[in-house]
């Protein structure tokens, strides 16, 4: 058998081919892992997606709940107030009235007083007489 001799630019063709395929191998490797990694995130991505589109629901039904529970509640509360500014109102014209009433009477008081006064007074002097 005889050696057959290889020369540096063989050598070097063989090395390149040699790095091209593993290149090649590597590069179709690191494709097919790579689209394997985009296929998981997309699946993962719609789950996330299709999990929060569903913890959004959830919570624009319970703010709708809410809204609408406290709504009931500020119609409730300001029914309360229109009922005790009336209350108020009404409570206020009454002591006004009974004010009035009352001075009317002191005025009456008064007067039968100076009479009963006078009378008292009227009475002494002429029994001192």
């Amino acid at each position: 058998m005889t050696k057959k001799e290889v020369t540096i630019d063989e050598l070097a063709r063989m090395v390149q081919n040699g790095f091209s395929e593993m290149s090649e191998s590597f590069s179709s490797l690191l494709m097919s892992e790579i689209s394997g990694v985009r296929t998981e995130l997309k699946e993962e991505i719609s789950a996330v997606r299709s999990e929060l589109k569903g913890e959004i629901g959830s919570l624009r039904q319970e703010f709708q709940s809410f809204r609408s529970e406290t709504r009931g509640n500020f119609e409730l509360v300001q029914d309360e107030l229109g009922e005790s500014k009336l209350a108020i109102s009404r409570i206020e014209k009454r002591t006004l009235v009974d004010d009035n009433v009352l001075s009317g009477e002191v005025i009456l008081l008064k007067n039968r007083m100076v009479k009963v006064e006078k009378e008292l007074f009227h009475r002494e002097k002429v029994k001192n007489a």
